[in-house]
Formats: C-alpha cells, sequence, structure tokens
C-alpha cells in the first residue's frame, strides 16, 4: 500500500477489518465481511513512523499507544461523538513520548499497562489473560510479549469471542520484530540485549505462533522506525503473512534466533533512554508545556555559548546563514536526528524560518520531550552569505584534493560506496570524532540524499572552525558509483 494510499484510508477512517483489501498474497482481510460490533481507526505520525489505534463502537473509544499531542484523538471522539473510556500503553516508548497522562489528567479515565511496566502515575496492571471491555461483545484480551522490552503487551482484539486482530505494539511488525537492544543493561540483567532477545524468541514461538493466520496485525510502527530494521512500508498486515515471509518466524532454535536479532542493530540515538524514563512517569500537558517556552523578536542575536539548532530548509545555510548553528532541517527524520545530536538536558535555540513553521518545529521537538531543553525561539531571515558552494565537477574529476566524509550508515556503504578513498564516519558518531579530523585538505561531506550531510557539515563548521568545509548536499543523488 502506497503512502498516499495509506493516507486516504487513515482521511477516511475505514482502516477496519471487512473493509480493507490488500492485492499482496496473504494480506486480505475478513473478505467475508462479518457484521462486527467495533470499529478501529489508525493515527499516522510520519516523522516518527508511528502508529496510534482508537477501537471504538456507537458510544466508546479504547485508545491504543498515542502520541505526545492528544488533540486528534479529543477530536475525533467529538466527531464521532464517542467519549475516550481509557488508554492503554502496550510499553513504555522509547522514541516518542505518549500523550497517556495528559488524557488520564484531562478526561478522567484509567490507563492500562502491563505488570512489569513500573509506572509513576495512576494506572491499573493487568496480566495475560485479562480483559478490557469495549462493550458486551468486543474485548481486547492481553498477551504478555516481552522482548522489544521486558513489560511488553500485546493486545487481541475478540469480538463474540473470536479472535480478529492483534495490537503488537512494537513486539511483532510489518516483516521484522522489534529489536532488543534498547534497554541493554548490565549482562544477566532481564534487560540486556540478550535476555531480550530469548524473551523475543519465547514470544514468537509461545504467544504468537499459536495464534490464528486471519488475525489482522496493527503494530505501534511502520517503515522508517528505529525500533527494527527492515520493516514493510504497509499500514497493515495479517498474521498469515508475516507466518510466510517474516524471518522472526522461519527461525527454529533459540541460539540463531538470538544472533539472528541481534546482528547489524542500528544506532540508539541518544534520547531512547530519556523518553523511556519520561513516558513512566507521564508526560506534562503539552499546550502547558510548550507555552513556557520564550518566543524571541526575530532576528535577535543569540548569545554564543549557547547551542543554536537551525531548523530552516537547507537553502538557508547559503543565503541566511547563521555561524556556528547546527542544522537539522525541519523535514525528514527531524525528531530522530535532534535526539541523535542534542543529549537529554542539552540547552539550545531553535530557529525556524516563519511563525507557522517555528510553532510547527516546537511540537516536533515535544514529541520527545525536549522543549524543557529550549532556551528559546525565533524566525531568522536576514540575509547573510554563507559558506562557499561546492564545484561538484572538480570533486568528481579531482577527489584526491578533498577529504571526503560519508556519513551514512555502514551497511548503507558496503551496498553502494560511492567514493572509493572516502572516510565512512556514521553520522551518530561523528560529534565524538570531529577533534581527530585531518583538516590539511578541504572537507566535503557526503550522505545518499543530502539531508544527513547538511546536519554533518554543520557539526564540523562548528567544532572544527578552522577548516574548509563542504556539504555536497542533494547532488549526491545525481552520482552513480
Amino acid at each position: 500500500m502506497s503512502l498516499m494510499q495509506r493516507r486516504q484510508f487513515v482521511k477516511e477512517g475505514i482502516i477496519g477489518l471487512g473493509l480493507i483489501y490488500l492485492s499482496e498474497k496473504g494480506l486480505a482481510v475478513n473478505k467475508d465481511k462479518v457484521n462486527r460490533n467495533f470499529e478501529i481507526q489508525q493515527f499516522v505520525d510520519e516523522g516518527l513512523s508511528q502508529f496510534a489505534y482508537a477501537v471504538y463502537d456507537a458510544k466508546s473509544i479504547l485508545l491504543i499507544d498515542p502520541a505526545r499531542d492528544v488533540q486528534p484523538y479529543l477530536d475525533f471522539a467529538e466527531e464521532k461523538n464517542l467519549k475516550i473510556i481509557a488508554v492503554v500503553e502496550t510499553h513504555p516508548h522509547a522514541d516518542f513520548v505518549s500523550g497517556h497522562a495528559e488524557l488520564q489528567r484531562r478526561l478522567q479515565i484509567p490507563i492500562y499497562v502491563g505488570k512489569d511496566y513500573l509506572a509513576e502515575f495512576g494506572h491499573k496492571a493487568l496480566i495475560e489473560g485479562d480483559y478490557i471491555v469495549l462493550n458486551n461483545s468486543v474485548r481486547l484480551q492481553v498477551l504478555h510479549t516481552p522482548g522489544h522490552s521486558p513489560e511488553s503487551i500485546s493486545l487481541v482484539l475478540q469480538d463474540q469471542n473470536r479472535n480478529i486482530a492483534l495490537f503488537s505494539g512494537d513486539t511483532l511488525l510489518f516483516g521484522n520484530v522489534g529489536r532488543p537492544d534498547l534497554r541493554d543493561t548490565d549482562e544477566g540483567s532481564p534487560s540486556s540485549r540478550e535476555a531480550l532477545a530469548r524473551a523475543m524468541y519465547r514470544t514468537v514461538k509461545d504467544k504468537l505462533s499459536v495464534l490464528e493466520d486471519s488475525l489482522a496485525l496493527y503494530p505501534a510502527h511502520g517503515a522508517g522506525s528505529l525500533c527494527a530494521s527492515g520493516i514493510r512500508d504497509v499500514a497493515t498486515s495479517t498474521l498469515g503473512y508475516e507466518r510466510i515471509h517474516n524471518p522472526a518466524f522461519k527461525i527454529k532454535g533459540e541460539g540463531e534466533f538470538v544472533s539472528w536479532i541481534l546482528a547489524d542493530l542500528a544506532f540508539v540515538p541518544a534520547y531512547f533512554p530519556f523518553d523511556v524514563n519520561l513516558n513512566l512517569k507521564g508526560a506534562e500537558n503539552l499546550q502547558s508545556s510548550l507555552s513556557l517556552i520564550d518566543i524571541l523578536p526575530t532576528n535577535i542575536p543569540l548569545p554564543s555559548h549557547v547551542l543554536q539548532l537551525d531548523t530552516r530548509p537547507q537553502k538557508y545555510a547559503i543565503t541566511s546563514y547563521i555561524k556556528g548553528a547546527i542544522q537539522i532541517p525541519g523535514n525528514g527524520k527531524f525528531e530522530t536526528w535532534l535526539g541523535t545530536i542534542i543529549q537529554p538536558g542539552e540547552k539550545f535555540y531553535l530557529i525556524s524560518e516563519d511563525e507557522e513553521h517555528l510553532h510547527q518545529r516546537l511540537k516536533q521537538v515535544a514529541k520527545i520531550g525536549y522543549e524543557g531543553q529550549v532556551s528559546g525561539a525565533l524566525i531568522y531571515n536576514r540575509f547573510q552569505e554563507g559558506p562557499t558552494e561546492l564545484d561538484v565537477n572538480d570533486v568528481l574529476e579531482h577527489p584526491e584534493d578533498y577529504y571526503i566524509i560519508d556519513v551514512r550508515n555502514e551497511n548503507e556503504v558496503h551496498k553502494n560506496r560511492i567514493f572509493s578513498h572516502a572516510v565512512n564516519i556514521p553520522l551518530p558518531e561523528l560529534k565524538k570524532q570531529i577533534s581527530e579530523i585531518r583538516t590539511d585538505k578541504p572537507i566535503v561531506v557526503h550522505c545518499a540524499s543530502g539531508y544527513r550531510s547538511a546536519i554533518g557539515s554543520s557539526l564540523l563548521r562548528r567544532g572544527r572552525p578552522d577548516a574548509v568545509i563542504y556539504d555536497f548536499g542533494p547532488a549526491i543523488k545525481n552520482i552513480k558509483p
């Protein structure tokens, strides 16, 4: 299913069983159109590849894994003349801040979590086999499914005692299972990567493999999430399809499974542990928290000792340059790179191109709980000439005259090396290695599209002001290895 199709499904509110027919083999969902006593609404946050769900009938909503901004759920409830009666958290999320605590405060509703979820807010703990009831016919049955985290639960949607769908959180994803290394405590701990990898094996073998092929699958993340690699870009699947195509179901031995799931894991952004702890506590109300941020006058000079974060599109680095600022454009995977480059607790000024985008960026910052780190936010549009643009042809004709840094991940470089003598320093590691980078030649930074190279070149300009730094930029997309 294409992104445009997924947006249309979400817009029309027809993510539901008996209404979606996918042509890909194994994905057809309930073609018999049985009468049912519920509907499912999927909410998509594309920036974080995050899914939340409303399971609802003619009166009430059970909300699963809500994002920080709760307004879309409140608007949906109002539009449908429904009442949100409970929130369910499948686990304490690492990659985004949940809105569960705000919904509880505003609506006076319960929050359901797994028994091992060490919540610091009022909650109802669930054990294997418990039920969360929507109406006399529809309920969610709890499965304890550790592996991505020790606390993880999944929810089997039942209508008239018939299993219909699985809300799997980050346990089972489209084409993979959730990675087990995001807690990675001391060896021997229940939350060490090896312990969770073994727990995931048992979850797949003992809990997921026994479920019916016909169950529709609704996880908390889609393609692009760092919670697993190789996630397919679809909005729903079935257990039957995953059983055939997902490698997690094909590996029979525990040792082989552990080796497989621990191989080639992506980096863990710095903000992940911070968000887990924030979700255990329950975040402050979004608008109340954002209202504490000072909006500064346009183009006001900023103190140089505090980090400046330029979230404007890349073209502004040429036409309206801010010396010493770190550039993370607000499009793309802004939240992920913000929480990778800037550490939890590190203060910064946020800069945007206009008022609309300024407030949009602040809401994006709040998705990962960083709004308390913003010393002030402002619009900057003053003309100020930036660094000299790169002569791309000269680099292609005389690459030996430049020190070329490839900031893509190692697996990307192995698949497609663009410059044979380029040094690979993945972007998450660049900040730590800046002092070791040679400056006897002009430095050229490249990635796959120009987004990460913009971040990387700004980090180098800030850390090595004595060097000549070029950003290869989007032109890299036209280069054939």
